[in-house]
């Protein structure tokens, strides 16, 4: 079966077992520094069991190096005249550039150090993305020894069929005692992005990914896997997948292997601030003010210090910006100024809501997204369907009770304005798009050309969604 853990011998998690190894067997006339000493006379072998397999291996190899990058080969039309597919996510693709193409040029079985594939990343010869592979890794070794033993599709084709599939990976740190596991009031349990605590900034924090396969097992495939740091400064990530900030503050790592994501967010936070999990954050009436108590809670656990309140006249003018797309008049502004209540704020926001320019603003927002134009629909269907939103918000009918209706809604536009969805969404991926991103708060875009980058979505989840818009 294809192994994921094949490590070069002077490898620390290979010394590591050949220690625990001599431990629990007792081996009196070995020492463990004597294996760990000999392990490096061993470091010349570049693999450690069978051979090399391109779908997953060679594939995770350039991924982990950006070669297959949306800004290098694996762009629309590639690079140089080099094409991969984006994230390695095609290995067929993959395998006819590399060792096909142009009748084979960028492989050498008989020299394979002399190969394109070896040679331009490494830096032998010119290349514009720079160094990608050094040439002592044990991702050059694993390239090299594929081309060496004939640059295969697979190594045994009988195989092929019997592979393990990749279920899943999990990115987590490495068990440290400053780490600590807590759900974000903000992060369900069931979303895909872990969260560690780290109650000490100056600490270096080793982090792993492990794979989940198809046939119950698992392997540690962090060498292999595309790790990156969202925030842009004040972060660092080395080759070896260690963390380290500058300063407390909260950052999340991604990482992608073989079409799976990952995330692990990490909270950096002085050991001198309050517990992160205490209770004592709970600020306000939780059930009318969730939302304010979990943001509290988040900034109090992070130790941040936020800006004053707003000014009373300053609070007001933001009120009617955001709900109702206006300025307050000055009769408006003064009735909140001058009255002494204590719940003015909430008799101010009840107020606002509940007049009826707030729904002609959410109309006129929806309209937007839904394509309610002149271009695609005539005057009198683009008034009637700007109405028959409007009035819904203005009723406050349920979000769900109105998309059911502008996706099963049939007949003319004028005598049910709801069908007008189908109309400015004629094309079937169209209207896709539109019911991810504005019915459901996805983007799936990207899936049109190529499984999303960054996401779960594939092409088969895309042009899947698509196939129910055909027959409309």
């Amino acid at each position: 079966m294809p192994v994921f853990h094949r490590f070069a011998a002077d490898s620390a998690i290979l010394q590591g077992w050949l220690v625990a190894l001599i431990a629990l067997f007792s081996f009196e006339s070995i020492r463990a520094e004597e294996v760990v000493g000999n392990a490096d006379s061993l470091s010349n072998a570049t693999m450690i069991g069978e051979g090399i397999e391109f779908a997953e291996e060679v594939s995770a190899i350039l991924t982990k190096a950006g070669c297959n990058s949306g800004t290098c080969h694996g762009s629309l039309y590639g690079k140089g005249g080099f094409r991969l597919s984006l994230k390695g996510q095609d290995p067929d693709l993959d395998y006819r550039s590399i060792v096909e193409d142009l009748s084979g040029r960028r492989i050498d079985t008989s020299d394979p150090a002399s190969s394109l594939l070896l040679a331009k990343p490494t830096g032998t010869i010119a290349h514009q993305g720079g160094l990608r592979i050094r040439p002592d890794s044990i991702e050059w070794k694993n390239l090299h020894r594929w081309i060496s033993e004939g640059a295969k599709r697979e190594v045994d084709t009988d195989r092929t069929s019997s592979s393990r599939k990749l279920l899943s990976i999990e990115l987590d740190v490495v068990e440290s005692a400053q780490a600590l596991e807590q759900q974000s009031v903000l992060t369900p349990e069931s979303g895909a992005v872990r969260e560690r605590w780290i109650v000490n900034p100056r600490e270096t924090i080793p982090i792993r990914c492990v794979a989940r396969w198809d046939d119950g097992t698992e392997s540690d495939v962090t060498p292999w896997t595309k790790l990156e740091v969202t925030s842009l400064s004040g972060v660092h990530l080395s080759d070896d997948a260690r963390v380290r900030v500058d300063y407390a503050m909260d950052t999340t790592i991604t990482a992608f292997f073989l079409g799976c994501h990952a995330a692990l967010r990490l909270n950096f936070v002085e050991p001198t601030q309050p517990p992160p999990f205490s209770n004592s954050f709970a600020g306000g009436d939780l059930a009318a003010n969730w939302i304010d108590h979990s943001i509290d809670t988040r900034v109090a656990k992070l130790g941040l210090v936020l800006e004053p309140e707003a000014a009373p006249e300053t609070w007001i003018r933001r009120l009617y910006l955001t709900v109702l797309g206006r300025l307050p008049t000055i009769a408006e502004q003064s009735a909140y100024l001058d009255d002494p209540s204590e719940d003015r704020d909430s008799r101010a926001i009840d107020r606002v809501l509940s007049d009826s320019q707030y729904a002609s603003l959410l109309a006129l927002k929806w309209s937007d997204v839904l394509r309610n134009e002149p271009k695609a629909m005539s005057e009198k269907g683009v008034s009637l369907w700007f109405e028959w939103l409007r009035n819904h918000f203005q009723e406050d009918t349920p979000l769900p009770a109105m998309m059911k209706q502008m996706l099963t809604s049939m007949g003319s536009t004028y005598e049910s304005p709801a069908a007008s969805f189908h109309r400015t969404h004629r094309d079937p991926t169209a209207a896709a798009e539109a019911v991810g991103q504005v019915f459901l708060g996805i983007r799936m875009q990207c899936a049109k050309c190529h499984n999303h980058p960054f996401d779960v979505w594939t092409q088969d989840d895309y042009y899947g969604l698509s196939a129910f818009f055909v027959p409309i």
